[in-house]
Formats: structure tokens, sequence, C-alpha cells
């Protein structure tokens, strides 16, 4: 079996442009991936974000309700030695 150029050029031209093409697709899927990976990074960094700020006014709610329990009692006590001195 004898190939002629024009044969050998066929696949040669064929393979070429299959790796080509291969390649071209590779590039693509990668610029893709890296969108998603990018988008995801995004996401969790405000998510973390979120999750600070959420913290911070949990942190804030809780030292609220103590100060707000401390003045309550305060005010309760100083009102029963009032009603006492009274008597």
């Amino acid at each position: 079996m004898e190939l002629s150029n024009e044969s050998l050029i066929g696949f040669l031209t064929g393979t070429l442009a299959t790796i080509a093409l291969k390649g071209i697709i590779d590039f693509i899927q990668k610029r893709v991936d890296f969108k998603q990976e990018l988008q995801k990074t995004i996401h969790l960094k405000k998510l973390e974000a979120a999750e600070h700020a959420i913290k911070g006014l949990f942190k804030t709610y809780q030292s609220t309700l103590i100060i707000a329990t401390a003045i309550e009692n305060l005010l309760e006590r100083d009102m029963d030695e009032e009603l006492f001195d009274k008597i």
C-alpha cells in the first residue's frame, strides 16, 4: 500500500485541525472553569462578610440585653428601697 503525497497531506491536515480544535475547546473550557471558580470565590467572600456582620450584630444585641437587664434590676431595687423607706 502506497501513500501518495496528497493522502499524507490530507492526514496531516486532519490531525492538525483536530489538535487545533481540541486546543480551542480546552481553552474555552478553562475560561469557563475560571469564571465559575471566580464567581464561587466572590460568593464565599460575600457570605463570610455577611456572617461576620451578623456575628457582630448578635454580640451587640447580647450586650444590650445584659445592660438592659442590669438597669432594670437596679431600677427595681431602687423602687423597692423607696417603698421600704416610706413604710
